[in-house]
């Protein structure tokens, strides 16, 4: 692509000069903070803090004991992460389809599946609560262990997504909706399963101070990169043509840690200001809503038991060519979007996928996420809606 300096970035990538001083000047007591920070939105629950959401689901799993092999039920419209987390833990996927408006996991193709299932994984994606009662309600005697990396925030009948299940884990690596670094999060209902998990997350390794400022100075760089101008004018065009060799996220290792002391400081910030941003990423979400007239796309929905946070903001159009047309006016208008799990369903095959998710794989085809988080400038935010309507005319 051309470089463009004006270019809104697809993700809110936050790492700014006030968290590499936090992060380089931590102290063993800023577990205490974030502790505290936590229990303020859940009650219940010790956390148990690990370096990714992948590590906190693989711990998750580890701590339940389940057989060698045991079968656990995932969306198939998720990121490989989660697929790899399950096979680290020694178990087997069993993919399960979406629905077509919150392509959150559907209850009566994991009613269809359950047999053998030890494990069930929800999703709530982009933000959306998935259905928990009708999931609990036929789930079985299987653990639920929800994914809230996209769902701080979220809400299912009233009620903060991730106390429904036996487990939940968040991730707050860069570009989610809560970015800090390296940091992942797993909390348990039952006391004795979460001593079981923080005895297991007690042994993975904790950073050394020498890694942990290199760690730091990767974090301060991706926030400065991922900010206009260098963000349209640099990274993103070098990102395309070298981000599987540069994995600039992070996402292809697997090496479990400890959350270091400075990224637990910075949480405990950034916690604090966090509401105040979801509200306004709901207040973008309605902007861009009133934006889309076309009746060939499809603007998020909101189901009436769930409190959506608009983590993404994402389109849904007939077919493939569409969306990718669709991508192509935005970029030409200076919007980046994201083609969201589009490779979700090859990368499964990897995992044992038997091809019997047609709803996710046809989201996985037709969905385009576009920015919507709390930090956007309004005019940004003004430009956006202008170009949504230029998408799909009639």
């Amino acid at each position: 692509m051309r470089p463009n300096p004006r270019l809104i970035p697809r993700l809110d990538v936050e790492f700014g000069l006030e968290d590499l001083r936090l992060a380089l000047n931590s102290r063993r007591s800023q577990l205490q903070r974030a502790e505290a920070a936590i229990h303020d939105l859940f009650p219940v629950g010790q956390p148990v803090f690990v370096d990714s959401g992948r590590v906190a689901l693989y711990t998750a799993l580890k701590a339940m004991r389940l057989e060698k092999g045991a079968k656990v039920g995932v969306p198939l419209y998720t990121c490989e992460a989660v697929f790899e987390a399950i096979v680290q833990a020694g178990c087997t996927p069993v993919f399960l389809d979406v629905t077509p408006d919150t392509f959150s996991l559907d209850p009566r193709d994991l009613e269809r599946k359950r047999d053998g299932l030890q494990a069930i994984v929800p999703i709530h994606v982009f933000g959306h609560a998935a259905d928990m009662d009708a999931i609990l309600a036929v789930g079985g005697k299987a653990k639920v262990i929800e994914d809230c990396a996209h769902g701080l925030g979220s809400e299912f009948r009233g009620k903060h997504v991730g106390g429904f299940g036996d487990a939940s884990f968040y991730s707050f690596r860069p570009g989610k909706p809560l970015s800090v670094g390296k940091m992942g999060l797993l909390l348990c209902k039952d006391a004795e399963l979460s001593r079981v998990a923080g005895g297991i997350a007690r042994q993975f390794p904790r950073y050394s101070g020498v890694r942990q400022i290199i760690n730091s100075l990767k974090e301060f760089g991706r926030g400065v990169f991922y900010q206009p101008p260098w963000f349209g004018s640099f990274s993103l065009p070098v990102g395309q043509l070298m981000d599987e060799r540069l994995d600039l996220m992070g996402k292809s290792e697997f090496d479990p840690h400890q959350t270091a002391d400075g990224t637990l400081a910075i949480f405990a910030e950034r916690l604090q200001k966090y509401p105040i941003r979801l509200n306004r990423a709901r207040e973008n979400a309605k902007v861009l809503s009133e934006a889309i007239s076309s009746s060939k796309v499809l603007a998020p929905s909101e189901a009436e038991w769930a409190t959506h946070t608009y983590f993404q903001f994402a389109l849904r159009f007939q077919t493939e060519a569409a969306r990718d047309g669709a991508a192509g006016i935005l970029a030409g208008h200076g919007i980046d979007s994201i083609k969201f799990y589009h490779d979700s369903p090859q990368f499964a095959l990897r995992y044992g996928y038997k091809g019997d998710c047609p709803v996710a794989e046809s989201v996985a085809r037709t969905v385009l996420t576009i920015p919507c988080y709390g930090r956007l400038p309004t005019n940004d935010v003004e430009r956006i809606s202008d170009a949504l309507k230029r998408v799909g005319g009639d």
